[in-house]
């Protein structure tokens, strides 16, 4: 039972390293190489464009939806669906596999933003979440991983029906 489960954890590890790699390098890629490119001149006009035509019906919408996948949402969330696997599957392996998902993508996160900074875009900002780094988006990293962890175990569960 051990040896399997340091087995698995080693794939874990294995796995996040190649994803931190991955991110690493694309960071690198976005600040270093294309940094100056029209690539990175035209998206910080798309920015520039989208804050100087925002509206309040607009500004609401995209709060809203850019606090579905903020820390407290994705954890409440995480929280719920673990639970529910949890209750209506009789075993853990499907609410650890999203626990790990979600933590996996939070230290992939945490550690590329210690290794590579990029700034934020320099527009007005709408919430007064804390500052990080625009790469790699915690918003976008912490849904996806719960997300894309759900439906592949719906996926694999409903296959096995």
């Amino acid at each position: 039972m051990i040896t399997r489960i340091a087995r698995t954890a080693g794939k874990v590890l294995l796995c996040l390293a190649v994803v931190y790699a991955l991110m690493v390098g694309i960071a690198l890629l976005l600040t270093k190489v294309l940094n100056h490119s029209g690539l990175v001149t035209a998206e910080d006009h798309v920015n520039t464009g989208l804050a100087d035509h925002r509206d309040k019906p607009l500004n609401d919408l995209t709060y809203l939806l850019s606090g579905l996948g903020n820390t407290a949402a994705i954890i409440g969330a995480l929280l719920v669906v673990a639970i529910a696997m949890r209750l209506a599957l009789h075993r853990w392996r499907e609410s650890v596999f999203l626990i790990v998902a979600v933590s996996g993508q939070a230290l992939v996160f945490f550690f590329v933003q210690l290794t590579v900074t990029r700034q934020r875009p320099h527009v007005k900002r709408l919430d007064s979440s804390p500052p990080t780094s625009s790469f790699p988006s915690g918003h976008t990293g912490a849904a996806t991983a719960l997300f894309v962890a759900s439906a592949l175990l719906v996926a694999w569960y409903v296959r096995r029906r």
